[in-house]
């Protein structure tokens, strides 16, 4: 039966292109909401900027104008006890006073002094004029009705006749030094530079400034007169609302209609109790999003096409390079291990290429491997086979001498050369004991050991080895070691190995150093055990060799000593690392593993 085979790259193409096309129209439709809230967000910020700004400008203006005032009150209040209207004298004394503090405030048109009764005593305009506006015009100075008020007071917006300039007057009580008031400090401020500051407020195409009174009036605005827009002209109650936080005091952002959608940022005159709010129509940075939606619908369309090319391209190209591994693979799976596919990309078809390579390399070389395994399995046996029959010669051998020597005690020959004949009988039965030990080693019997107790029991095995050689032994060996599942008859051999080794390093004798510590690491612990001599250390030739069978640098070495403890303990699971710089000794690191049931032994372990 034929079953329709769906071709490569018809399958990457079906699953590629969902997986490119689906994350990047996700990522447009993403970036659009991005868009427009980043276009209010700066919106917002900018609003707020500009409000915050104006509203310090504004600020700046009344500051700067009541300050003038304080400072003429503090001046004239040694003199508050008489300072009757017309006198000549005051007008001399103050004139020249109050056309200065006049000169030093930006705003104001002039400053007048004026008595309890709201007459003028003496007044300066910024023209040179002393022209001062009707005392019926300071009657609503609360002070003057006995309503004490430390903040200055504010007049209604004016507009002068015959000129479409508006001003105000701010004034100030001044105290005499019991505390009584004696007049007012007025000054006349030009309102149509406020006016002017909040119609230059400019922010997108059509956006706005304008300034609320405590009231609720608008008192600023580039469309309307002071006064003529207020709290029943609101038909939006969003916009009545937002007229009501203005006049919180606080600083903040809403949306409103009025003329149509639009949003605005205010804030605080503080110095006036007023609110400065700059509104632009919501439907300006709507269009600039809009603007970037197209844009993202544009590119999403254009990387979905790019993406569609891309994927085609790619399925084709990968194969040919896919069929020749196909190919090789069948090869090798035949038993061709001689053949290697040409690299041809850097890229991951390369590096695939390139890791098939690798594995017929790899392939090789343990075929290699295991014909040479086989070879020393069998040569092992072999060897295992001659040491067993050499063994039983040697003992025949050392028996014969040992009665040679009795039976022929008397001859100093004989002693000699038999005593020679049994020392080389010893190391020849010590050499092939290491040999078979080295040739037929079993796997660890493992039981609850206790490192720190080992050692010392191997220490005092050789304690007088250790005092006859000048060896000094410094033991670091840490608390409430757990103990851990090992042979302790091989680790013991494995620690008398190391030692024998360190004391014959130290030829001179000196300090031995030996430590153990539980190292805490992800998944467990494992135990270090440190052995670190003085002596003089092992070539840096030599160092990669000294796992290496048979391979000693003594004159009376077997060279399987290390080879059987890296053995050892790489059975029980350890690693064992030597460590020998130029000059400074040698340093063996036995690391062996700590099982999570031992671990739970330890004092302050959950149990």
């Amino acid at each position: 039966m034929n079953i329709y085979r769906v071709s490569i790259p018809l399958k990457l193409f079906a699953l590629l292109l969902p997986m490119v096309s689906l994350p990047i129209a996700i990522v447009g439709y993403w970036a659009h909401q991005t868009s427009v809230d980043s276009v209010t967000q700066l919106s917002r910020e900018h609003q707020l900027s500009q409000a915050g700004e104006a509203a310090r400008q504004i600020n700046a203006i009344f500051e700067e104008c009541s300050s003038s005032l304080g400072l003429l009150g503090q001046i004239v209040a040694d003199s508050a006890t008489s300072l009757p209207a017309g006198d000549a004298a005051v007008k001399a004394r103050f004139g020249t006073l109050i056309s200065h503090i006049l000169a030093t405030t930006t705003h104001a048109t002039w400053l007048a002094l004026v008595d309890t009764r709201g007459n003028t005593i003496v007044s300066a305009g910024r023209d040179g004029t002393t022209a001062m506006a009707p005392a019926s015009e300071f009657a609503r100075l609360p002070w003057l009705h006995g309503e004490f008020d430390s903040t200055p007071y504010i007049s209604p917006v004016q507009k002068r006749t015959g000129l479409p300039t508006y001003y105000l007057y701010l004034a100030r009580p001044f105290l005499d030094a019991h505390g009584v008031i004696r007049g007012s400090l007025v000054a006349e401020l030009d309102f149509s530079a406020i006016i002017a500051l909040v119609r230059d407020i400019e922010i997108g195409a059509k956006g706005y400034g304008f300034l609320v009174d405590k009231g609720g009036r608008t008192i600023a605005h580039p469309r309307f007169e002071p006064y003529q827009y207020d709290l029943t002209r609101y038909n939006d109650p969003r916009l009545r609302e937002f007229i009501v936080h203005m006049l919180s005091g606080e600083t903040g952002w809403m949306t409103f209609n009025e003329g149509g959608e639009k949003a605005a940022a205010f804030a605080p005159v503080t110095a006036t109790g007023w609110s400065l709010a700059v509104s632009i129509p919501i439907e300006e940075f709507t269009s600039m999003a809009k603007v970037h939606k197209s844009n993202v619908i544009r590119v999403v369309l254009v990387m979905i096409l790019l993406s569609t090319v891309v994927v085609i391209v790619i399925s084709f190209r990968l194969i040919r390079p896919m069929r020749n591994l196909v190919l090789a693979t069948e090869r090798v799976a035949s038993g061709d291990l001689g053949s290697e596919i040409p690299v041809r990309s850097r890229d991951e078809l390369g590096m695939l290429t390139e890791s098939f390579n690798t594995m017929i390399r790899s392939l090789r070389d343990v075929q290699k491997e295991l014909v040479a395994s086989e070879k020393l399995i069998s040569l092992g046996r072999l060897s295992a086979g001659v040491a067993h029959e050499i063994r039983n010669p040697l003992n025949a051998m050392k028996g014969a001498i040992a009665y040679l020597q009795r039976r022929r005690a008397d001859d100093p020959l004989v002693a000699e050369y038999s005593a020679v004949i049994a020392e080389e009988v010893d190391r020849l039965s010590d050499f092939v004991s290491d040999f078979l030990l080295y040739a037929r080693q079993s796997g660890p019997r493992k039981a609850p050991c206790d490192i720190n107790q080992l050692l010392q029991s191997v220490l005092t095995l050789l304690a007088g080895q250790l005092a006859a050689r000048g060896v000094n032994v410094d033991l670091q060996l840490e608390d409430d070691l757990p103990e851990i599942d090992a042979d302790p008859q091989q680790l013991q051999q494995v620690f008398l190995n190391v030692l024998i080794n360190a004391m014959d390093a130290m030829a001179e004798g000196g300090p031995l150093r030996i430590a153990t510590t539980l190292v805490e690491e992800e998944g467990g612990s494992r135990l270090h055990i440190t052995v670190a001599d003085n002596g003089a250390g092992i070539a840096a030739a030599d160092l990669p060799y000294v796992f290496d069978p048979f391979y000693s640098t003594k004159d009376n070495g077997t060279g399987l000593g290390l080879p059987i403890s890296m053995s050892i303990i790489a059975n029980h699971d350890g690693q064992f690392r030597i460590d020998s710089p130029p000059g400074e000794g040698c340093t063996v690191v036995i690391d062996l593993p700590c099982p999570p049931a031992r671990r739970e032994l330890l004092p302050g372990s959950a149990p």
